[in-house]
């Protein structure tokens, strides 16, 4: 399945960037963006396969990510002073 794949994905390069040396502001912000990805592909993985309805406290979490935490990570990059 495409979402096994994408968690996979996901969780190496935060791996890669866990072990990494000399982390940047950035690159934690990204480290934890891959964290969220990971949740979210996995949220959809157990919805795919009809497993949430075991968990129903899970129903409307996938509802609750959205797009908007690359934002912190473009903005770090762009203005890394302000973040200091």
């Amino acid at each position: 399945m495409i979402f096994i794949a994408g968690m996979s994905v996901a969780v190496f390069f935060e791996f890669l960037l866990i072990t990494k040396k000399n982390k940047s502001e950035p690159d934690k912000i990204l480290a934890f963006w891959m964290f969220l990805i990971t949740v979210h592909l996995f949220l959809y993985y157990i919805s795919f396969t009809g497993e949430i309805y075991n968990y129903p406290f899970l129903l409307g979490t996938i509802s609750r990510f959205d797009n908007s935490y690359p934002k912190s990570y473009l903005d770090s990059l762009i203005q890394p002073d302000v973040l200091q």
